[in-house]
């Protein structure tokens, strides 16, 4: 069956009245689009002599597209009030109808459009003239009659038509009933996804609506949530707040057309190729202009970032919404953006403006603020500035506990992040306390068969690995992977996260073999819930590198370093610090193999991005000098590996307590080589 759309036609009552029983009568019988059209008049249908009524308002927002047949003349009881027109407009406006304005002259008089001397109405007609989103052009004399008029309302709704209502207009019997067979496959695939945990159908009711399974036919549809339930790990609750937060910054940046509307429903459906074939004919039509041009390409943006586009989203940014917007949702997408790219002073750039922003708008104490706060914590914490970091995350906690209490799972948040920030300044004790809360408020608000929970187990987990306690960690890790199995299965990424951190546990007790078999588990559930080509599959693909290295097989180890190398290139491009983290990598293994011109080569190229993306005093930047500072130490190239060593020294000593063992041994790195020095010199 061919889908129906309401047409609403708008007018002065007694001054088109034989235009609009026409076009109710001819009903647009040629307009082959593949539609059902049920003509809507303002005055109850073909024209008559009854009163208008409040009805006709409602019916015009209900409708999909209103034509408005513009005159000169205006009720004249009521000068000094809005005309039913006119309130039938403000309703098509309000509800973000596809709108055709057509300006006629007074009762079909052979001159174009006059401007009423009357102020209400005569804004009113002005304000529709200057609005070039739905506007044509003015009848003309030479189309002095009914049947012309009609004829130029008819070509122009069937030019505009498709670009009105731009989605689904043109499905055929036949392609909906293909639509409808192909659906039911899919539909069990999605259904077979999402946890066993939840209510499966009413999930996906909450998501897109009542028509949940009609929305699914959309190719899509489909494609974009089985993305999104993926990368969100099928956190369902997950995707249901990453839903209202996305819908949140549309809103905030809504365009003055009518094809927001249709923006806005895509969005909801996840279709985000419509979005942007809608938002490119809205620019390239030239209707965008000013705020609207920029709001249009924000939304673009968002609609690639929906998609994992990070780089076409960065495109969009920096081409043409500028640096320093004074619009604290945009920069706060900026600065979310750059993080994710690995450009964390840009990130910080963004975000600190944001911030002065929404501490403008709404004041200290919003949770919005908060969540600026924590985000400049988390760019600080990315560039291993962990005391920059502690000090945002904890600005961020204080708004939390002020607004939402101690005993919620934001503010739990807060404390988990500060707890990552000690950990990784080396002061595990600390991270321990820190984490500790955060599992108390999780237990308390969310139970403790909850992923959330499992998260801190997990956590707690990785605070005692750190501090060499690996049968502790273990203790937590299980505790994690036993209420990821309860809640969310076996094939699950949180799962594999689990079988993961278990295997590091084990390959730092020497249990090369037993790493591997928990590797495995962990990259077999990554390769058949997030695909080859996922971030967490590459991490996969580097700890069994990591295995069979420390196993000293180091050729496999390059094997599957490699593998993770790929995928970091493919996904996060060349200029990531992870990308980095691989280039060191299969350095290491080269340098094991005592190929160490080759090992040479992939640290300074992991160097050099370390460099460009984390900065000189970044712990990854000190690692990467020690790692060149090893090879010409063992080259018996003293000279040159003393500055690489000194560097490290003053970096570690920046970020780390003066007992942590990787400064320790650092100095003691640099006190061997300055011996060799002397010694060489004969001192």
């Amino acid at each position: 069956m061919s889908k129906e759309i309401s047409i609403f036609i708008s007018s002065r009552f007694y001054e088109f009245a034989e235009l609009r029983a026409k076009i109710i009568k001819e009903k647009f019988s040629k307009l082959d689009v593949g539609l059902t059209l049920n003509m809507l008049d303002d005055r109850g249908g073909i024209a008559d002599v009854r009163s208008p009524a409040i009805a006709s308002i409602e019916e015009a927002g209900d409708s999909d597209i209103f034509i408005l047949l513009l005159g000169e003349t205006y009720k004249e009881p009521l000068d000094d009030e809005k005309s039913y027109t006119h309130l039938e407009y403000d309703m098509a406006i309000e509800k973000g109808l596809n709108i055709l304005a057509f300006p006629i002259g007074d009762v079909y008089n052979p001159a174009n459009l006059k401007l009423s001397d009357n102020p209400v109405f005569g804004g009113f007609q002005k304000s529709i003239l200057e609005n070039s989103n739905h506007i044509t052009a003015p009848y003309t004399p030479t189309e002095y009659s009914v049947d012309k008029m009609y004829e130029k309302i008819y070509q122009s709704l069937k030019e505009h038509i498709g670009k009105l209502l731009k989605i689904g207009i043109k499905n055929s019997n036949k392609k909906e009933e293909n639509l409808h067979h192909i659906t039911h496959d899919k539909l069990n695939e999605i259904l077979k996804l999402l946890p066993t945990s939840i209510n499966k159908e009413q999930f996906l009711q909450e998501y897109f609506g009542d028509d949940w399974q009609k929305v699914l036919q959309n190719p899509q549809t489909y494609k974009n949530l089985k993305l999104k339930l993926k990368n969100a790990q099928y956190d369902t609750q997950k995707l249901l707040t990453e839903r209202k937060e996305l819908l949140e910054k549309i809103a905030s940046t809504k365009l003055k057309s009518s094809i927001q509307k249709m923006v806005d429903q895509a969005f909801k459906e996840l279709r985000y190729e419509d979005v942007r074939t809608l938002l490119d004919e809205f620019i390239a039509n030239n209707q965008a202009i000013g705020d609207d041009l920029i709001k249009a390409h924000f939304q673009k943006a968002m609609s690639y970032i929906e998609e994992i586009e990070y780089f076409k989203a960065k495109e969009e940014f920096e081409k043409y919404i500028p640096v320093a917007i004074e619009d604290a949702n945009i920069q706060n997408e900026y600065g979310v953006l750059y993080n994710t790219l690995g450009d964390y002073d840009k990130s910080l750039e963004h975000s600190e403006l944001s911030l002065k922003l929404a501490i403008k708008e709404f004041g200290e104490n919003h949770s919005r603020v908060a969540t600026r706060y924590n985000n400049i914590g988390s760019a600080w914490d990315s560039k291993g500035e962990y005391d920059k970091a502690i000090e945002f995350y904890n600005r961020a906690l204080k708004i939390r506990v002020a607004t939402l209490g101690e005993n919620h799972p934001s503010t739990a948040t807060s404390y988990n992040n500060i707890g990552s920030a000690w950990k990784s300044k080396g002061e595990y004790d600390k991270a321990i306390e820190f984490y500790n809360r955060a599992l108390k408020i999780r237990v308390a608000t969310l139970g403790e068969n909850h992923p959330s929970t499992a998260t801190s187990y997990n956590n707690i987990g990785l605070a005692w690995y750190s501090k060499g306690e690996y049968d502790r960690a273990i203790e937590f890790y299980n505790k994690d992977l036993k209420i990821c199995l309860a809640t969310l299965g076996e094939n699950h990424p949180s799962t594999a996260t689990s079988y993961n951190n278990i295997g590091l546990a084990w390959k730092s007790k020497g249990e090369y073999d037993k790493a591997i078999v928990f590797y495995n588990r962990a990259l077999k559930i990554r390769l058949a819930t997030l695909g080859e080509n996922h971030p967490s599959t590459a991490t996969s693909y580097n700890n069994i590198g990591g295995a069979w290295d420390s196993k000293g097989e180091y050729d496999k180890a390059i094997e599957f370093y490699n593998k993770a190398l790929k995928i970091k290139l493919a996904t996060l491009g060349e200029n990531h610090p992870s990308t980095a983290t691989s280039y060191n990598n299969i350095g290491e293994a080269w340098r094991s193999k005592g190929e160490y011109d080759k090992a040479i080569e992939f640290y300074n190229r992991a160097l050099e991005i370390y460099l460009a993306t984390l900065g000189e005093n970044h712990p990854s930047t000190a690692t990467s000098y020690n790692n060149i500072a090893l090879i010409y130490f063992n080259n018996k190239e003293y000279k040159k590996a003393y500055p690489y060593a000194k560097k490290v020294v003053k970096i570690r000593e920046l970020k780390l307590p003066a007992n942590h063992p990787d400064l320790i041994n650092s100095k003691m790195g640099l006190e061997m080589i300055e011996a060799k020095l002397r010694e060489s010199r004969g001192d």
